[in-house]
């Protein structure tokens, strides 16, 4: 395609614009560096110094306790701390390990603890426990990089290659296989994949696959999930009448799918729910839905009392109910669990539950 001087010059100033203002994902090296500054940072709002020497490495710190004590420390840097990650960790290697990440969950800030691995969460709060000074404390948050810019994510091509990225994060995605299962044209989810590349969003492969880069996008995500739910009220017994072709028998064909809390409950989030709590269900179509309504109108309440409500939402993107999985007790199948957590973040009750939730095996956490 041929463009014209004025063309070029906006395509010009517009990546130009894109690179100072879209978040960037940091390198290994990147990452090290920011994480041992806002460890100093975080040290300096608690009237404890630390510093570089000549003979230190990029990583390593000497911090002086109050009583003029010195000691070393080697700073361990990640996006997010996982149980498996900080296993490997040695608390007794010199210099000290401090694990300084973006999120630390609370259980594997109990384990580091116990173990008495120091750490840092970067949105606020440290623990450094040493024989001459104890610091489990609060702290500034650490600013993060620069936001991606807004809409991303945009239409159903955009949230489509974010959430296929997102459900296989460990295996490369392809364009063409996104558009034939979110039945798309392949040049939208070509456009969508090269979005989220120019945001540091995803990175690019061989052969028109590309890989998402964690948990930035699942953040960004959430910033566009759609959130609205028609309320029915439905019997399991209703949920098998074939006029909704719910597909609760058959996991691989496209049927509703149960996420949001209940279906995050029982995928192993650590949440409490009540009987009367909604179940959040995603279903394929619009018919779906007007179905259900007619069905929900003629529904008698029972002896002990209404039928508890049911939220449903059509799937945005084709994929949702198209990857389903058997729930034991649940009658509906699930959605995938980064489903679940995408409606888990909406809340701030949900966000907490995912601060502790790891999915479980067999998939791989990406908030």
């Amino acid at each position: 395609m041929h463009l014209t001087a004025d063309q070029a010059t906006i395509s010009f100033v517009f990546c130009v614009i894109m690179q100072y203002t879209m978040r960037t994902r940091s390198s290994p090296k990147q990452m090290q560096s920011r994480s041992v500054e806002a460890l100093q940072r975080a040290l300096q709002a608690l009237g404890v110094d630390s510093q570089h020497t000549p003979d230190d490495g990029q990583a390593a710190l000497i911090v002086r306790s109050p009583s003029g004590v010195s000691f070393r420390v080697e700073v361990k840097a990640a996006s997010v701390a996982t149980a498996d990650w900080v296993s490997k960790l040695d608390p007794h290697a010199e210099p000290r390990p401090v694990v300084v990440a973006e999120q630390i969950p609370s259980r594997i800030r109990q384990d580091l603890s116990s173990r008495g691995i120091a750490w840092l969460d970067l949105r606020g709060h440290i623990r450094l426990v040493d024989q001459h000074f104890f610091i489990d404390s609060d702290v500034p948050p650490h600013e993060r990089t620069r936001p991606a810019p807004r809409n991303v994510i945009t239409g159903r091509s955009g949230l489509a290659a974010s959430i296929a990225l997102l459900m296989h994060p460990e295996e490369p995605t392809g364009v063409s296989d996104v558009a034939r299962k979110a039945d798309l044209n392949p040049s939208s989810v070509s456009r969508a994949m090269s979005m989220l590349t120019e945001a540091q969003l995803a990175e690019p492969l061989s052969r028109g696959k590309y890989r998402p880069l964690v948990p930035e996008l699942f953040w960004e995500l959430v910033d566009v999930w759609p959130t609205t739910r028609l309320q029915v009220h439905l019997s399991n017994a209703d949920l098998s009448n074939p006029r909704l072709n719910a597909g609760l028998l058959d996991v691989n064909t496209a049927g509703w799918a149960m996420s949001g809390e209940r279906g995050a409950v029982i995928w192993g989030a650590p949440l409490t729910l009540t009987a009367d709590y909604p179940t959040q269900l995603y279903v394929p179509d619009r018919e779906a839905i007007r179905v259900a309504r007619i069905i929900s109108g003629d529904a008698q309440p029972t002896i002990e009392g209404p039928l508890p409500p049911m939220e449903l939402a059509v799937d945005p993107v084709g994929l949702l109910t198209r990857q389903r999985y058997p729930a034991k007790g649940a009658g509906t199948p699930l959605a995938h669990p980064v489903v679940c957590a995408l409606d888990l973040a909406m809340t701030s009750r949900g966000r907490e539950a995912l601060d502790q939730w790891d999915p479980p095996e067999g998939f791989i956490r990406v908030w």
